[in-house]
């Protein structure tokens, strides 16, 4: 078994999923290659770190104070702040201290949203409200993400990291903390899942060219390799600078050189 084959299953090791046969192959790999099982006791510890997380239970008050909210924006009282602003000040009231908990809540919060759209009479409230609410929650998400990308733990930066890739439109500082725990964040994991997350938003060229930057200053050969396959599988053919320069540098990995020029072959 290559260490590529035995690092991707790593999560179906962890979860039980994989035969006798594959986890016996898998368990002599790692009996074998120090840096597999380096990284392997690494992603054991992020995947107990996860499991070991409690639920966050919605306080009894949501659905009722979602319908008084409602209701005052209906029928326009005197108040003429925004609506984001309403639905901040009573997220504020409700909103349990861990990021990861708050998160939680705006996700109730939604799908108590979208139970009141389905129930109300027609026409009770307008396409405009729900879209609104609609956006309102967006950005609530992409702002807990952020928030969870700047945390001291590596299990909540990696749960921010998570959640930003169920976002559709991402803001320029969702963008931004994703590079930036790509760029500057010490967990190799961290740096591999910002990747991933970065993949979702590559058609956009801002992003390209700051993958194509991260290329020449990541040390790691598994972060290396992902960005390769990254640019590759996107068909950018301005990286080939860059992994000619990958090829050149007398640090880069043996292996990491074997796999660009493979690789910069589909590219050319």
């Amino acid at each position: 078994m290559e260490c590529r084959d035995c690092r991707e299953g790593f999560s179906d090791y962890l979860s039980g999923e994989p035969d006798d046969d594959r986890k016996n192959i898998m368990e002599e790999h790692l009996a074998g290659c120090t840096d597999c099982r380096l990284h392997f006791e690494e992603v054991k510890t992020v995947w107990k770190e996860l499991g070991a997380l409690p639920e966050s239970e919605p306080s009894p008050a949501l659905r009722s104070g979602f319908y008084a909210m409602l209701a005052r924006e209906k029928h326009g009282r005197e108040e003429r702040t925004s609506f984001s602003e309403r639905l901040g000040s009573w997220i504020v009231a409700f909103r349990p201290r861990r990021p990861a908990y708050q998160f939680a809540l705006a996700l109730v919060f939604f799908a108590v949203g979208l139970f009141a759209g389905s129930r109300l009479p027609q026409g009770a409230v307008g396409n405009g409200d729900i879209a609104e609410l609609r956006r309102e929650i967006a950005d609530l998400r992409q702002t807990v993400s952020v928030s969870l990308m700047n945390q001291a733990s590596s299990t909540e930066r990696l749960r921010g990291i998570q959640y930003s890739s169920q976002v559709e439109s991402p803001s320029a500082p969702l963008i931004r903390a994703l590079l930036d725990k790509l760029n500057n964040d010490p967990n190799v994991n961290i740096r591999l899942a910002a990747v991933e997350a970065l993949y979702v938003f590559s058609d956009r060229p801002a992003v390209r060219d700051e993958l194509i930057a991260a290329l020449s200053e990541q040390t790691s050969p598994l972060v290396q390799i992902s960005l390769i396959d990254l640019l590759v599988d996107v068909r950018e053919g301005r990286s080939l600078e860059a992994l000619r320069e990958l090829l050149l540098d007398e640090d880069t990995n043996q292996d990491v050189k074997q796999y660009t020029e493979r690789r910069m072959r589909e590219l050319m």
